[in-house]
């Protein structure tokens, strides 16, 4: 092992002598083509070329492609000496649920259980509860296990079909339970799933979920015609889910249901207090004007920290400037310590009439290198502070993460494009390191030109002021190309690679953006036909040229459709045209800062704060790199 440690540390500390360069040429090239022809299906000789490869670093990994390549015919003795003889890569655990999803397929239930170890994943553990079915072993634990899995507010994966039958066959479940699941699955949105189980409740639970069902359908026609009993067990339940319903789309008219039914409701105090904390935090994720006076009028025992940094956040929206003053006062001390509430602070305290105050918040604030920062040093006039900071070489360090051979083997991934593995080998090498040895990996990474590993691992390292790291300019003929057909300012072009991939171009987002600058397919493709050229395909968009060109296109057509704005180009690249006409019709009168703080949006039932992106996107403040500044 020492000896291919050193082989390729001399690879990536120096041009190895031509001998040497050209046997390690000779063992990628041969490593490569054996790799792609097993990945089409050809046959190939892994142990041979294996043993031609000797000593090459990642000669394993040969071996690693054709197992997942051929699991269903691999033998249990075959894939269990892989995994005996490569626990230290980390693609192992991946062959091994891998392995063990194809066994289950197979339903070879014994060899499945000479591999499972337990796992948080539903799916392998309903597959192990089908391996000890198969042979009998239905004990009490087996059944609490079931049962676990079952009572839950969620779809499981068909791998827990055949147990949950067991469950049913054997009558395990109690009709409170049914309804307790009917219930945890409405809770949690899953209204289809729910409708399923109705043929199991008794008439009177069915008749309930019916109108439940409704309440999840039409809440506003259920609060405004219940056409039930408001004193019911179960009433409570079904307006309240109607509310929370209502809520998330019309708060304010939730909020006139909720203090319609404040005296009939079947509602404790406290079921009530945290109705009207769900209605008024609903109504400040739209960014509802009113929503201040309805989180003030909640119970203080319901006023934690989330309620409170809201009530900052609608006070700065409502501009209420001595509010503003209160709430921040009340934040917790970590958050009343952030920048952003540091600046409004100083511009709240510069309204009521205390300039000193203000003055002296700024300039402090002005001193560092962040959004609020530049903000206030344009209100002081002083010029932006960088605060840059190299992060030091140490060479000794350094030589202990080159030699490390998770990193050995990732740094031959990346040269050989196979990334994906790459990154695996990077991360699990990280999460050895100490902070020391991750600062050194940071530097490395930027050697090697791998950008998006040196931004991720610069940030881990918390290399917060080391802007050569955390904010490179590669592709610069490119972008500087793309920036002059499509009159934008290179920084701005980099500013967007830089926040939408931080330099990945194999990136794919959830909702299937792809590469540097995140293009959609469908956009991709509009781009194209108006710049006449070749519509992309979906791998094309992966294409670092073809990426710059269309997204560059794209970000100019944003820029022509809102004024020459970047705020709301900005805003319309990362979330669309049609939430920002949404977002300016709600915050039409706000000035651009406050349209920033103002704006949210919501994603996999979460509000996320578009000004997250859009801090760095504010026509003062920059990612300039260019010019040296930083967001």
């Amino acid at each position: 092992m020492q000896k291919l440690v050193v082989l390729l540390l001399l690879l990536v500390l120096a041009p190895l002598p031509s001998g040497a360069a050209a046997e390690i040429e000779s063992q990628r090239q041969r490593f490569l083509s054996a790799q792609q022809r097993i990945l089409r299906g050809e046959a190939v000789d892994v142990q041979a070329e294996t043993a031609a490869l000797r000593g090459y670093v990642l000669a394993p990994y040969l071996e690693y492609f054709s197992l997942q390549r051929n699991l269903a015919a691999s033998s249990p003795e075959h894939v269990a000496a892989f995994l005996a003889a490569h626990a230290d890569l980390p693609v192992t655990e991946q062959l091994r649920f891998a392995y063990l999803r194809q066994l289950a397929k197979q339903r070879r239930w014994r060899e499945f259980e000479r591999f499972y170890q337990p796992v948080a994943d539903a799916e392998l553990r309903c597959h192990h509860l089908q391996a000890r079915l198969a042979r009998g072993a239905i004990d009490q634990t087996w059944l609490d296990e079931a049962l676990a899995l079952w009572l839950v507010g969620r779809s499981q994966p068909a791998a827990c079909d055949p147990v949950f039958e067991q469950l049913y066959r054997r009558d395990v479940i109690s009709a409170d339970q049914i309804w307790e699941r009917v219930t945890l699955l409405l809770e949690n949105g899953h209204a289809s799933l729910a409708a399923h189980f109705r043929k199991q409740l008794d008439p009177a639970r069915q008749e309930w979920l019916e109108r439940w069902l409704a309440a999840h359908r039409q809440p506003r026609d259920v609060l405004e015609r219940p056409g039930f009993a408001l004193d019911h067990p179960f009433a409570g339940k079904v307006l309240a889910h109607a509310l929370r319903r209502l809520a998330s789309n019309d708060a304010a008219a939730a909020m006139d249901h909720l203090e319609r039914y404040r005296e009939q409701l079947p509602f404790g105090t406290v079921q009530l207090g945290r109705l009207q904390r769900h209605v008024a935090l609903q109504a400040a994720y739209s960014q509802d004007p009113r929503t201040l006076a309805w989180l003030d009028a909640l119970p203080p025992g319901l006023v934690d920290d989330h309620v409170r940094v809201w009530m900052a956040r609608m006070a700065l929206r409502n501009q209420n400037w001595p509010r503003l003053l209160r709430a921040i006062a009340a934040l917790p001390p970590a958050e009343r310590r952030r920048s952003q509430w540091r600046y409004w602070r100083a511009h709240a305290l510069e309204a009521v009439g205390e300039p000193g105050a203000a003055q002296t918040e700024f300039t402090l604030l002005a001193l560092e290198r962040h959004y609020y920062g530049f903000l206030a040093a344009d209100r002081v006039s002083l010029p932006y502070s960088l605060n840059h900071a190299a992060t030091t070489l140490a060479a000794d360090v350094m030589a202990q993460v080159k030699t490390m051979p998770g990193i050995v083997r990732a740094g031959e991934l990346y040269r050989l494009g196979l990334l994906p593995e790459a990154r695996r080998e990077w991360q699990a090498a990280l999460r050895r390191m100490d902070q020391a040895q991750q600062a050194q990996a940071a530097i490395l990474a930027l050697r090697w030109g791998w950008y998006e590993r040196a931004v991720a691992t610069a940030n881990q390292a918390g290399l917060s002021d080391d802007l050569e790291l955390r904010f490179p300019t590669p592709y610069r003929d490119q972008i500087e190309r793309y920036s002059r057909m499509h009159s934008l300012e290179p920084h701005i072009t980099y500013a967007v690679v830089r926040k939408e991939s931080a330099f990945q171009p194999d990136a794919r987002s959830r909702v299937g953006a792809l590469g540097l600058m995140q293009v959609m397919p469908q956009t991709g493709r509009q781009v194209a036909r108006r710049l006449q050229v070749e519509l992309p395909s979906r791998g094309s968009l992966l294409d670092v040229d073809t990426n710059l060109k269309l997204g560059s296109a794209y970000l100019r057509a944003m820029l022509d459709r809102y004024g020459g704005s970047l705020v709301l180009a900005a805003a319309a690249y990362n979330a669309g045209p049609q939430r920002v006409a949404d977002w300016l019709q709600r915050n039409a009168d706000l000035p651009p800062a406050l349209w920033i703080e103002a704006i949210s949006y919501y994603e996999n039932g979460k509000p996320q704060r578009i000004s997250d992106y859009l801090r760095s996107f504010d026509p003062q403040t920059l990612c300039l790199v260019e010019s040296g500044n930083a967001c």
